[in-house]
């Protein structure tokens, strides 16, 4: 789930979750410290299969005025975006 207490107390103000797993995960913090934003959360998955949909509900319902977007390193044909 968001490591960020900031963002984590002020849930209703993150407009976007960015879902990921592995690495990836580390560019996306990176850029979003280097930019300032507190308006997007980021959450990691760290099993796919199966996908462990009740962690992931809890993880992510505190965020409801927000939108999800998946995010991988690989191309969009590749990776775990189509089972995701």
């Amino acid at each position: 789930g968001e490591q960020d207490p900031e963002i984590i107390n002020n849930a209703n103000n993150v407009k976007l979750v960015l879902l990921c797993s592995g690495n990836v995960y580390y560019d996306i913090l990176k850029e979003r410290t280097r930019l300032g934003i507190k308006n997007v959360a980021i959450v990691t998955l760290e099993q796919i299969a199966p996908l462990p949909y009740l962690e992931l509900h809890e993880k992510t319902k505190m965020f409801k005025n927000a939108h999800f977007r998946w995010v991988q390193e690989e191309h969009l044909n590749m990776g775990c975006w189509t089972y995701v």
